[in-house]
């Protein structure tokens, strides 16, 4: 085993981090460990991370082919960059609602600032002059254009002067993750 990070929040489940083995996890502190490198860029693992205040994402740091993420839950990894590094640490540190990620390479200390980002577009329809009794309908589009997963957003809007919200009128639907491109900063 090359590197080992423990769940932030549950010290029974952990991920361990081999040579050629990829990335197993243990949910009952070590009793049992299954594979879990699907995805995985490389299975020469030197580095492993669980961000402390968000802990549904896990990092692993590979020989040559960069680094990989995971959402604590799921099974299958993705590549996060430095696709031609062989990362040997890890560390995110949390900012607020904010984290940086520090990768230490074969050439110096890489960093990368994630942070929740919403978009918002507003419209309406009819555009143009309405008229007494006439029915106008907003519609709200929201994507998360940020790294990091947003639960129990609330979006407010408020009711133009002049008009009446009809009750039981709106709705919403899912959401969509939209994450920005992957790209780190060269510290040395």
């Amino acid at each position: 085993m090359r590197a080992l990070a423990v769940h932030p929040r549950d010290a029974s489940t952990a991920y361990a981090g081999t040579w050629g083995g990829g990335v197993y996890l243990t949910t009952d502190g070590g009793v049992n460990w299954v594979s879990l490198s699907a995805g995985l860029a490389s299975t020469l693992v030197y580095a492993l991370d669980v961000h402390p205040s968000t802990d549904e994402l896990v990092y692993a740091g590979t020989r040559g082919n960069g680094i990989s993420k995971l959402v604590h839950g799921e099974t299958t990894w993705t590549p996060y960059g430095l696709e031609t590094h062989q990362v040997r640490s890890l560390l995110s540190v949390a900012n607020g609602t904010a984290f940086t990620i520090y990768a230490g390479t074969e050439d110096g200390v890489w960093l990368r600032e994630v942070s929740p980002a919403l978009a918002l577009h507003k419209s309406c329809h009819p555009k143009g002059p309405v008229f007494l009794g006439d029915v106008i309908t907003y519609t709200l589009r929201y994507t998360n254009t940020g790294e990091i997963k947003l639960t129990d957003v609330v979006i407010n809007d408020d009711i133009p002067a002049g008009t009446t919200y009809v009750e039981g009128s709106a709705s919403a639907s899912g959401g969509r993750y939209d994450p920005t491109p992957v790209s780190y900063t060269h510290l040395t």
